[in-house]
């Protein structure tokens, strides 16, 4: 078994203009490349889809490659730029990161902060940007 994780880079992006979008992706890559993580691709819901917490299909399209990875014994982590990616409102936060978790990864931001319940000392999933609880 790789000892590794496998990164899946996840983000959404409503406004049409894609810079903003392309530059956060590239941060979530390099930050994964650091780390030494096989990259097994990117995931970005657009449009609408970013907008809504109740169907994302780039998000589920991930979680099936996840849970997938996770079954073959790989390691599994879903990078973020920051928590917000997920969803600006923490009840539907949690319910991505649960998602994710199920699935048999955790998520991580580029700040570090994860969702790992052995690495928690490093920031929660409910942080407060500053990191702070």
């Amino acid at each position: 078994m790789t000892t590794k994780p496998l990164a899946f880079i996840y983000d959404r992006h409503a406004t049409p203009t894609q810079a903003i979008m392309l530059l956060r992706v590239g941060a979530c890559r390099q930050y994964a490349e650091e780390r030494g993580w096989e990259i097994a691709g990117e995931w970005v819901d657009c449009g609408n889809d970013a907008l809504t917490d109740d169907h994302r299909p780039e998000f589920d399209r991930m979680l099936a490659n996840l849970l997938g990875s996770h079954r073959g014994g790989r390691t599994t982590v879903c990078v973020v730029c920051d928590w917000d990616r997920l969803s600006r409102d923490p009840e539907q936060r949690q319910k991505f990161a649960r998602q994710v978790t199920c699935a048999g990864g955790w998520i991580e931001t580029i700040a570090g902060e994860t969702s790992k319940r052995a690495d928690r000392q490093r920031g929660l999933l409910n942080a407060a940007p500053d990191g702070g609880a």
